[in-house]
């Protein structure tokens, strides 16, 4: 009945009598199941536990903030934590630690309630107090969720993967949410696959080819130290991205020197030391003199602003190092499966430029045996000509693609060798409600900017902070040589904000804050935009893969053997050479859409992240 159909018959509940199925779609089926799970995961609240340290002796300020702090934490749903802390001889008067303890059960019991009372294990004493308030308790028991068994999905044991390379059915779909590393193919031997019915010859080792190697004058840029022999398969070659790529070197160099600015930014303004005399050379006397000491004094808490907005910007730093990894992975992922394919096509080159040459031989044998015309021999000659131009193309794509691979992993001058892999391709279409939500909701580039419309929010606290004015104090002991008297002096000097009250600064962040946000929105559109450009790349691909696949190559194939059927009695050597050469021309075309699949493919699952090597 789901044959019938084209859907999908889905075991829901194994161990129930008799057993309970469910005809779908398997893709539709499993979206919507990770969609209840991702709905469900949004409405877990996570309960952390913060703890505050005091001593017997804390002052009522430092007291105060740290009781208003609680609440705060409290208020928003968290565990309190309260430790005192005894020194030396203050275990002799563990009291006070218990008067301050239930101090802060009285001050505290309009938000909370005690989870556990105070104890005196050793030199500390602890309670724990936990949100209590009534109306979120309410909330919480009413909408808590029932755990719910997940239906057990039993799919059919997938078939081993064959030479032919064939596409399931068109109106099959793909089942996203479930994979784990789509992307990624097994490698664990040197696989290439083509169609069975073209006979492929021993791999050709490029890299020993004259035309195809560097001179060996070419500078080296490996960093030191480092193993390159064994990179060959796709997670060698990602592995080595990471750990050397000199982006995300920088990378991390620019978080680091922007962890160093808010340490700057946090540390308070030096004093100043300084001398002065005044009426020197009255009467021969040096009049007044002395020293004075002059400190700025910040106000409006500019300091632990200042230290916010910079580690907003760490955090938008890092942020943007994991983009450029998902980036680095990505384009090397389609650098890798470039070389590989061209390394297929130059194999075929060589194939077909073999057989031409063996098929000139053998038409200038029938033409100096009388059984041909000239015609034919140079029409051979000329497809053999065309074949070594071929063979020519399929060097150069080879070689410049194996340096765009080198590159990208950070080690240019990496020696040439045989990639292993398979590149066979994933000929399930996509959905593309499941990847542009996805991208919408992992895109580093978009989280980027929220984190940066956070940051430039900070920046409008910090605006504020500074209109605040802030003092400057001087204290300054001196002598006055006419009297010996000694004197001091005390300045204070306050700004008065008569014209300036830094609106303007704080105007420009409020829309600077606008721009942002909309910038949020405009890379939104973007994604999805592009998301719709490459899923049309992507289909594309898979229709010319079928056509290939279903009708064109088994179409030729069909006519080679009833050429050969036919040869030499009722067919032309000449037509025999033709019908190999557009077999092994469909055969190169079917690898060049593959190589289109693969790339767009890989683009979209790295959420549209690429270009790791532009500044």
């Amino acid at each position: 009945m789901a044959k019938e159909e084209g859907l999908d018959l889905i075991e829901i509940s194994p161990n129930a009598d008799p057993p309970v199925c469910k005809i779908t779609e398997i893709g539709k089926y499993k979206y919507d199941l990770q969609k209840k799970a991702n709905q469900a995961k949004k409405k877990q609240k996570t309960v952390s536990l913060k703890e505050i340290k005091l001593r017997p002796g804390t002052e009522a300020h430092d007291y105060n903030f740290k009781i208003k702090n609680a609440k705060k934490f409290i208020i928003k749903g968290d565990k309190v934590k309260f430790t005192v802390k005894f020194k030396g001889r203050e275990m002799q008067h563990t009291n006070l630690g218990k008067d301050l303890m239930n101090k802060i059960i009285n001050e505290t019991k309009d938000v909370a309630k005690v989870e556990s009372k105070p104890n005196s294990p050793r030199r500390s004493a602890t309670v724990e107090e936990r949100i209590q308030q009534e109306l979120l308790r309410r909330r919480s028991s009413q909408s808590r969720p029932q755990t719910i068994g997940t239906p057990v999905v039993s799919l059919p044991a997938q078939k081993k993967a064959t030479s032919t390379m064939r596409l399931p059915p068109a109106n099959k779909k793909a089942n996203p949410p479930q994979v784990a590393s789509p992307i990624r193919p097994v490698l664990p031997t040197p696989v290439r696959t083509v169609s069975n019915t073209v006979a492929i010859s021993q791999a050709t080792n490029f890299a020993n080819n004259a035309s195809g190697q560097d001179s060996p004058n070419s500078l080296i840029l490996n960093p030191p130290g480092t193993a390159t022999d064994e990179i060959q398969d796709l997670n060698s070659f990602v592995n080595y991205a990471l750990a050397n790529h000199p982006a995300l070197a920088a990378s991390k160099a620019e978080i680091q020197a922007t962890k160093y600015k808010a340490l700057q930014a946090g540390l308070s303004p030096n004093p100043q030391l300084g001398l002065y005399i005044d009426e020197l050379g009255n009467e021969n006397d040096p009049g007044l003199w002395g020293a004075y000491i002059q400190k700025k004094h910040l106000r409006g808490n500019k300091r632990a602003i200042a230290r916010k907005v910079q580690n907003r910007e760490v955090d938008v730093r890092k942020i943007k190092n994991d983009a450029l990894k998902l980036s680095i992975t990505t384009e090397i992922k389609r650098a890798f499966y470039q070389v590989l394919i061209a390394q297929e096509k130059l194999e075929l080159a060589n194939q077909l430029a073999a057989a031409q040459q063996q098929a000139v031989s053998q038409s200038r044998q029938l033409f100096d045996a009388g059984e041909t015309p000239k015609t034919d021999l140079l029409q051979t000659e000329l497809q053999a000509q065309r074949a070594l131009v071929l063979v020519g193309e399929a060097r150069v794509i080879h070689k410049n693609s194996w340096r765009q691979l080198a590159a990208s992993i950070g080690s240019p001058n990496l020696e040439q060798r045989t990639v292993l892999g398979t590149f066979e391709p994933l000929a399930q279409p996509l959905a593309f409600d499941y990847w542009q939500q996805k991208i919408l909701e992992n895109s580093p580039t978009l989280l980027a900017a929220e984190a940066e419309v956070e940051r430039v929010r900070t920046t409008i606290d910090q605006e504020i902070a500074r209109s605040v004015p802030d003092y400057q104090t001087q204290i300054s002991l001196g002598r006055d040589s006419n009297s010996n008297h000694f004197f001091t002096g005390v300045q204070l000097q306050v700004p008065l904000q008569i014209y300036d009250r830094n609106q303007g600064s704080i105007a420009a962040a409020k829309s600077n804050l606008v721009a942002a946000q909309n910038r949020v929105r405009q890379i939104q559109l973007r994604l999805t935009k592009q998301l719709a450009m490459e899923f049309q790349k992507y289909e594309l691909s898979l229709v010319k893969i079928d056509l290939y696949q279903s009708e064109l190559i088994p179409n030729a194939e069909k006519t080679l053997d009833l050429i050969k059927s036919g040869y030499p009695a009722e067919v032309s050597f000449l037509k025999l050479v033709s019908a190999q050469q557009t077999l092994i021309d469909l055969t190169i075309d079917y690898l060049n859409a593959i190589e289109e699949l693969w790339k767009t493919r890989l683009r979209i699952e790295g959420l549209l992240q690429d270009n790791s090597l532009n500044p």
